[in-house]
């Protein structure tokens, strides 16, 4: 088991220092994730999508089956600490302040649409909350002081599919049974399977890590893949190679003690309302 995890550390490093900045960066966590307190308790963070270019808030949907008032949930980003009050956060504002959104919000087979508050039927088993920050411009001050260019960035494509003995990665706010404080906390562990679009997962986790990124490493290209296959020289900064973004939304215990489950994200474009 040793041997395995080894290898999976070294498989898929680059090979360049130029690729470094692909590492991610702390101060990347401290203005993503952040801590959800209020009318429940998890973790949430907000994640650039790539592909668009917008920036969304997302965390697991049963952190809101409470209430779909976002006024009544506190986010604190940089909250090392985990204290209840964000004397020492980045940032303080409730969800409702980084609004308006579009998108929604997945739980026990209901999908919640935002805006217009309509619902329609979703997957059997889908628990996110997906709600992209809606008409973001240069000027807008929604999430000062919060560096756009230091969120994390979500995955596309086939990085978001299950790869075996992947090495997965994990921050949050865990230990809601602890007071009022919650310290940001990171963990790791390997993908085991993914079943009905959970992504199972052998991690230490706890109560109030719902809602946490979890973040992969490597996934190469077609092309580099057979350069490596070829004992051939890899492209330096391969646009097509993925490294170290979102790749699932940790929300549940599958087994005790031993597999988590994350919510993938292959459905996302289901998760945006078309209409407005």
């Amino acid at each position: 088991l040793k041997e395995e995890f080894e290898q999976c550390l070294t498989d898929g490093v680059p090979d360049s220092s130029k690729q470094a900045r692909s590492l991610i960066k702390f101060e990347s966590i401290l203005h993503s994730v952040c801590m959800i307190s209020g009318e429940s308790n998890g973790t949430g963070f907000l994640v650039k999508l790539t592909q668009s270019g917008e920036i969304a808030f997302m965390s697991a949907g049963h952190c809101f089956k409470k209430s779909h008032d976002f006024s009544k949930y506190t986010l604190t980003f940089g909250n090392i600490g985990g204290d209840s009050d964000g004397k020492y956060a980045i940032k303080k504002c409730t969800l409702d302040e980084l609004g308006p959104f579009k998108g929604s919000i997945g739980y026990n087979g209901t999908r919640q649409f935002f805006p217009g508050n309509y619902r329609c039927k979703g997957e059997s088993g889908e628990d996110y909350c997906l709600l992209v920050l809606s008409g973001m411009t240069l000027e807008d001050t929604r999430i000062e002081p919060l560096n756009v260019e230091n969120l994390l960035e979500c995955g596309h494509g086939d990085y978001l599919n299950y790869q075996p003995h992947e090495v997965v990665t994990i921050f949050g706010h865990p230990g809601q049974d602890e007071g009022t404080h919650r310290p940001l906390r990171v963990c790791w562990g390997k993908e085991k399977r993914s079943k009905n679009g959970i992504l199972e997962y052998k991690m230490d986790t706890l109560p109030g890590n719902s809602g946490s990124p979890i973040i992969a490493r490597v996934s190469k290209c077609l092309s580099c893949k057979l350069a490596e296959m070829k004992k051939e020289k890899r492209k330096v900064d391969c646009k097509r190679c993925q490294a170290y973004k979102v790749k699932a939304i940790h929300v549940r215990e599958v087994e005790e003690g031993k597999i988590n489950g994350g919510q993938m994200l292959l459905n996302m474009k289901e998760w945006i309302p078309k209409r407005s």
